[in-house]
């Protein structure tokens, strides 16, 4: 994974600035955890656990990291149970909060098309 991190930040259009930005996120934060691997050993769930375990905004301890070391959740509604599975009920990406959203939106469609039936 390393030399393909290395070949891809050789690759990218970027300003000097922004590429000096990447190197330096590659060197702190990919590689120390997935540059040792091959690229057939990454899973989605060791993606999930690698982007729950990226620092925090305000340093806090990530929810998804404590429920993953067996502190008990569970779903705040049975509509997210779908959607946030994976990553044991707190949304990590972009994907989930639009399934999130999605799963709502049906289900308040649903509700209104029984109400005016």
């Amino acid at each position: 994974m390393a030399e393909l991190l290395d070949r891809h930040l050789t690759l990218v259009h970027a300003s000097g600035t922004t590429r000096r930005s990447y190197r330096w996120t590659v060197s702190k934060h990919i590689q120390p955890l997935l540059g040792h691997l091959r690229l057939a050993a990454i899973t989605p769930e060791l993606l999930d656990h690698f982007y729950a375990e990226l620092p925090i905004q305000g340093g806090s301890v990530h929810p998804y990291l404590r429920r993953r070391n067996g502190q008990p959740w569970q779903h705040e509604h049975p509509l997210l149970a779908g959607a946030l599975d994976r990553t044991l009920g707190v949304p990590l990406f972009q994907k989930q909060v639009m399934q999130m959203f999605s799963r709502f939106r049906m289900s308040h469609e649903t509700f209104d098309a029984r109400q005016h039936a």
